[in-house]
């Protein structure tokens, strides 16, 4: 909430001639009959869910024009601007909340971001051994199917979602454990348009792929797929 600004003139004690008893604001309190006081809009939201509001962020990151040093980190400026920078998304912040946090308020997904929370920065390479042969399987031509930029990114966060619920990534470094925190809104996106058609790291792992292992949950999809296509090319009786 940004402060209110107050008239100095206001706050001259006023003039004997034109002094009036002032008026008392009544109170408020929670002891008085049938008040209900009011609920912060980020009250109840958990430490997982800020995070994974903070993942999904990064994993929808198309573009970021701020300057970062080697590490990846940004590089302060000198004159912060009045309004925080922005980076594009390749999924509207409302549509992504509504899709995945249930449509909460929008001033807890700027918090889950902010310096106000600081989290581990997440090690997206944990996902790799589920997401790369999801991604090859479906461009291989097996399937009708080609996955775009945001089919990829989705599957991304639903595995993320699940690996971090199940305990399987670090969300928050503790205390004294030497390693640093950071505002997720600072770190560096996933997949950047920049970064080319797949996300870093898959042209690597599809080189040392061997094309005759079979993909994790794709051996029953392959043997109707190969059936099918047996079948299809039969002789059909005139």
């Amino acid at each position: 909430m940004f402060p209110s600004y107050v008239n100095m003139a206001q706050l001259q004690a006023p003039s004997i001639s034109t002094s009036r008893p002032l008026k008392r604001k009544q109170s408020t309190s929670s002891s008085s009959p049938g008040h209900v006081p009011k609920r912060s809009k980020s009250e109840n939201v958990s430490q997982l869910k800020r995070y994974l509001i903070g993942c999904a962020h990064l994993l929808y990151v198309k573009a970021d024009s701020r300057q970062r040093d080697t590490h990846n980190r940004l590089i302060p400026v000198a004159y912060p601007p009045k309004k925080a920078y922005a980076p594009s998304s390749d999924f509207p912040q409302k549509e992504m909340v509504a899709l995945y946090f249930d449509d909460i308020d929008r001033t807890v997904v700027s918090q889950s971001k902010s310096k106000s929370h600081l989290f581990a920065a997440p090690d997206f390479s944990i996902m790799y051994p589920y997401l790369f042969p999801w991604i090859h399987f479906n461009i291989s031509g097996i399937t009708q199917f080609v996955p775009s930029r945001r089919h990829i990114r989705h599957m991304a966060f639903r595995i993320w979602e699940y690996l971090a619920t199940d305990g399987r990534v670090m969300v928050k470094h503790e205390d004294g454990s030497g390693e640093e925190n950071f505002p997720l809104g600072d770190v560096r996106g996933w997949w950047w348009e920049a970064d080319g058609a797949y996300p870093i790291g898959y042209e690597a792992w599809h080189q040392t792929h061997n094309e005759n292992t079979e993909l994790p949950g794709t051996i029953l999809i392959h043997f109707r797929t190969k059936y099918a296509q047996k079948i299809t090319n039969k002789s059909l009786p005139m």
